[in-house]
């Protein structure tokens, strides 16, 4: 299954992660705890970089498959750049529901 296509965009009021035709696909509330450190206040502003977080993924997913892409031949020899890789494939697949590409 492949996720709905980007771009996304933030309603800072409401919260909601919208697609640019209005799609509704995620709404962000503030922890009834008030977030990480505590208060209401804090709680908004988590909410919010989470919507942030959330709306900027379909295009963190194809910037990331580029750089895997672009990279590719590039680590024989380097483990360290190797490892790296093989991190981002994991991430990018569990992204895309064990697609990648």
């Amino acid at each position: 299954m492949r996720h709905t296509p980007g771009p996304w965009k933030v309603d800072s009021q409401s919260k909601y992660v919208c697609t640019e035709a209005g799609e509704t696909i995620a709404v962000c509330q503030a922890p009834w705890h008030g977030g990480a450190t505590g208060g209401r206040e804090e709680g908004e502003r988590e909410a919010l970089a989470n919507a942030h977080l959330i709306a900027t993924a379909p295009e963190l997913v194809a910037a990331l498959a580029d750089l895997v892409s672009a990279l590719e031949g590039q680590a024989p020899g380097n483990a360290t750049l190797a490892e790296a890789l093989d991190k981002t494939r994991a991430a990018l697949s569990k992204a895309m529901d064990g697609e990648v590409g």
